[in-house]
């Protein structure tokens, strides 16, 4: 979700259960390319992202105006994905929640060899 319903370039997001506000906390994922999608929260209508240029370690996810497009990678059961940044010099990285004292921020992390935490479910709500 974006906090207190802020959908200025950049804010920072949280991932916390639905909210009293209808579409808040719910992100939609849209095909963008062939191969590739845009996240899209049901509230704002803004674009999970992070800052502009190649994705890096530990980047601050946040909505953004423009669409950034991601890769879904099966993960294991199938409704889980590995959420896939690719940067043409820096490599792919994987959409995580960031260690320590902060577990509803997500932020990236270099892309692991084998899945490990990094894997979201996905659910289609009707």
């Amino acid at each position: 979700m974006l906090p207190a319903g802020d959908a200025s370039p950049g804010r920072e997001v949280r991932l916390r259960p639905d909210t009293e506000i209808p579409g808040e906390a719910q992100w939609e994922i849209r095909a963008f390319g062939r191969k590739t999608v845009v996240i899209c929260n049901v509230e704002s209508g803004i674009f999970l992202g992070f800052p502009p240029g190649d994705p890096a370690a530990g980047a601050t996810i946040g909505g953004w105006p423009k669409p950034r497009e991601w890769r879904l990678v099966p993960a294991g059961p199938p409704s889980e994905f590995l959420v896939v940044a690719s940067g043409k010099r820096s490599g792919d990285f994987a959409l995580d929640l960031a260690p320590g004292d902060d577990p509803e921020r997500p932020t990236l992390r270099p892309l692991p060899a084998e899945p490990q935490g990094a894997a979201w479910t996905f659910t289609r709500l009707k």
